[in-house]
C-alpha cells in the first residue's frame, strides 16, 4: 500500500481537502510515530528514511489497516477545515485503527529481548 493509495482513497471519500505535499508530510509523519512507537521495539526493524518525498512509498502498515492512515488524513483535513466534531469523530476511529494495528503487531513480530550481562563469577578469599 503506498502514499498514493491512501490519497486516492481520501480523495474519492472527501476531495481536495489537503494538498498533496502536506497529505505525504502527514503520512510520512504518521508512519515515522509508527516506526518508532512500534517497529522498533521488535527484532528485525529495518532502517527507514523520513520524512518520505515521493508518494510511491510503501507505508509501514499492510493494506488491511489503510483505514489507519485514511482517518488520521480525514482528521488532518477536519483540523484545517476547523471542524472540531468531525476531527474528534476521525481521530477516534484513526486511534481504533491504530490500536488494532498494534495489537496485530505485537502478535506477529517478536519483541526485542532484554540483553543478558554474564558477571564474571564473584570469589571470596578466605583466610
Amino acid at each position: 500500500m503506498t502514499i498514493r493509495n491512501i490519497i486516492e482513497r481520501v480523495a474519492a471519500q472527501r476531495p481536495a481537502v489537503l494538498a498533496e505535499r502536506d497529505a505525504i508530510r502527514a503520512l510520512s509523519e504518521l508512519d515515522n510515530h509508527i516506526y518508532e512507537d512500534i517497529v522498533l521495539r521488535h527484532e528485525g526493524a529495518q532502517p527507514r528514511a523520513f520524512p518520505y518525498a515521493e508518494d510511491t512509498r510503501q507505508l509501514i502498515a499492510p493494506a488491511r489497516f489503510s483505514k489507519l492512515y485514511e482517518a488520521y488524513l480525514r482528521a488532518e483535513a477536519a483540523l484545517q477545515l476547523d471542524e472540531p466534531e468531525r476531527y474528534a469523530y476521525e481521530l477516534q476511529l484513526f486511534q481504533a485503527a491504530y490500536d488494532s494495528f498494534r495489537a496485530w503487531y505485537n502478535e506477529t513480530h517478536m519483541p526485542l529481548q532484554p540483553a543478558h550481562i554474564q558477571a564474571a563469577p564473584h570469589y571470596v578469599r578466605r583466610g
